[in-house]
């Protein structure tokens, strides 16, 4: 069941224009359904079902990297993402570009066998310049989706500002200021920032639920919550998608339920 209030701010993210905000965290509790939305985004049925041309998107789940990446592997956050892109074009320059990016990558990684590389070495500023390069070949808005983004703080204590996230987002600004068509979705359950695009920290908000208290002007915030209790109803009561057996709505199980959802709070 496709829900407008999450797929909206998608699309504002996607139509957005320069000076605009690039980035967007979807955050909410496990099992809210984060993942199934960014599934769906970096599938052809997001831009068929919505109107828009195909547009190049790679997925990264932080769940299966190292959260010691940014020193170990500065830039496997790209590897990863290059790894995954989906693109609509199949010039030989785009598969020029794309492999100069990997042999760039692996002197970074054999770089750092010796001592770890900052941002700003220019074998990692080369490097993130040729992936740059290589989106703004592909059709924009380019498309980066990481989710479970809480797994850059699981070495680190609560409170504590997470390196890892530092770097993350210097990374992915470094590569939107050369690339300024990409757009980057965030999911996970924990807040990336302080402040952002037209939001700042619930003062009820606890050490636990924040990995950075860092100002994130470029990015917005939207709050996922479960179904209110019209659409938990809705859906049901359509049939079995297999026998079309129609059942009817577990009124009594599902208001209570939903009594004090508000639906998603965005900003």
């Amino acid at each position: 069941m496709r829900r407008h209030e999450q797929i909206a701010p998608l699309l504002e993210l996607l139509a957005a224009s320069p000076g605009q905000p690039w980035a967007l965290h979807l955050l909410g509790p496990g099992g809210i359904g984060k993942t199934m939305l960014m599934r769906y985004l970096a599938s052809d049925l997001f831009a068929e079902e919505n109107a828009m041309p195909p547009f190049a998107v790679a997925r990264v789940d932080f769940d299966h990297i190292s959260p010691d990446y940014p020193v170990d592997r500065p830039v496997q956050l790209l590897t990863e993402l290059a790894d995954d892109v989906i693109w609509n074009a199949s010039a030989d320059v785009s598969e020029r570009q794309l492999r100069a990016f990997f042999a760039s990558a692996e002197s970074v990684n054999a770089a750092t066998v010796d001592s770890p590389l900052s941002l700003d070495h220019p074998l990692v500023t080369t490097t993130v310049s040729l992936f740059a390069e290589y989106l703004s070949m592909l059709p924009a808005p380019q498309v980066l989706v990481l989710d479970t983004c809480e797994e850059l703080a699981k070495l680190h204590p609560v409170g504590s500002e997470v390196p890892a996230v530092t770097r993350t987002f210097e990374l992915l600004h470094d590569l939107w200021d050369k690339c300024r068509t990409i757009r980057v979705v965030f999911a996970g359950r924990r807040y990336l920032a302080s402040s952002g695009a037209g939001w700042g920290l619930p003062r009820q908000v606890t050490q636990q639920a924040v990995v950075s208290l860092a100002e994130r002007k470029y990015l917005r915030l939207v709050q996922l919550k479960g179904f209110a209790a019209a659409d938990a109803e809705k859906l049901l009561s359509k049939p079995h998608p297999v026998t079309r057996a129609a059942t009817a709505p577990p009124t009594s199980a599902v208001r209570p339920a939903h009594r004090n959802l508000a639906g998603t709070t965005r900003s």
